[in-house]
């Protein structure tokens, strides 16, 4: 068994189970993000998106609490947006985006807003966003990135 800890944020309610890769996994309170790794705490973030509909509530109603997590990222050297949907939900937006259809016609942005929002981010905060296919597609990226980090942390130590 690995002896490295993924800590996911206490707020994680269908979390990604690490175990299965040979990880630990322990629930923490993250102010930053839903992903880390104990003890590269102030290395690693990666933040999860579900679902585009999250993504839209994070650039329009809940904006303030998300820029300023992006915000807090900045602080970080290995920052991440994983999203468990490709990139064509977003594109498709308000289409497939878990709201309801009776509820679509009150939505105020669409697919285009999204896109460019996202764009907005990677560069204002150099955060690198990733589309996957599925909650296990978008587990098994996290997994990349966590392997990615050890592999150079470890390496600039030599």
């Amino acid at each position: 068994m690995n002896d490295i800890t993924i800590i996911q944020d206490t707020r994680e309610k269908t979390p990604w189970d690490f175990t299965f890769y040979g990880f630990q996994q322990e629930v923490g309170t993250l102010q930053t993000g839903d992903y880390t790794i104990k003890g590269l705490e102030r290395i690693v973030r990666i933040e999860r998106k579900r679902n585009s509909s999250e993504i839209a509530m994070n650039l329009g109603l809940k904006c303030k609490p998300f820029f300023a997590e992006m915000t807090r990222m900045l602080k970080f050297p290995y920052r991440y947006i994983i999203c468990e949907f490709p990139y064509s939900r977003i594109l498709e937006f308000p289409k497939n985006s878990g709201i309801p259809e009776r509820l679509r016609s009150k939505v105020r942005m669409n697919g285009g807003f999204l896109g460019l929002q996202l764009e907005r981010i990677k560069v204002d905060y150099h955060v690198e966003i990733i589309f996957a296919n599925s909650k296990l597609e978008a587990e098994e990226a996290a997994v990349e990135i966590f392997n990615k980090v050890l592999d150079e942390i470890s390496q600039n130590s030599e």
